[in-house]
């Protein structure tokens, strides 16, 4: 059922490895019409891989199962929109959906580092007041 169509040298590697098959276009058009049992399934192939990458990304394991959780919600939304537009490419549409909110994780924890260092350089410099010379 599996295929490794395209997990060669530069095709994302394992994530990548997706049905090339009449399976993947029935599993889409099932949920895109609301068979909920599609979307379970189809959940139940990629969480574990959207969690794999955002755990390497981000190095949380909460904030990766919060991130794969909102990644299938946005994919199964996006798929019962009729958003896929060739069915082979499920698992490059599922990667590249979940890019934006781990790449937005990362930069909000990075702009939260950011704001403690420079709210204790500010009160460090207001508590040692004015120099005298």
């Amino acid at each position: 059922m599996n295929s490794v169509q395209g997990s060669g040298p530069g095709a994302g590697g394992a994530f990548h490895r997706s049905w090339h098959t009449p399976e993947q276009a029935f599993l889409v058009e099932s949920v895109r019409h609301g068979d909920s049992a599609a979307e379970a399934q189809l959940a139940g192939l990629y969480r574990e891989r959207v969690f794999a990458m955002a755990v390497v990304r981000t190095r949380d394991r909460d904030a990766a199962a919060d991130l794969a959780h909102q990644v299938i919600l946005t994919v199964l939304l996006a798929l019962r929109k009729g958003q896929l537009r060739e069915r082979e490419s499920l698992a490059a549409f599922v990667h590249g959906t979940a890019r934006n909110p781990i790449n937005n994780h990362i930069r909000s924890q990075c702009q939260r580092r950011e704001e403690p260092l420079s709210e204790r350089l500010a009160a460090s410099t207001s508590a040692d007041g004015p120099e005298d010379a």
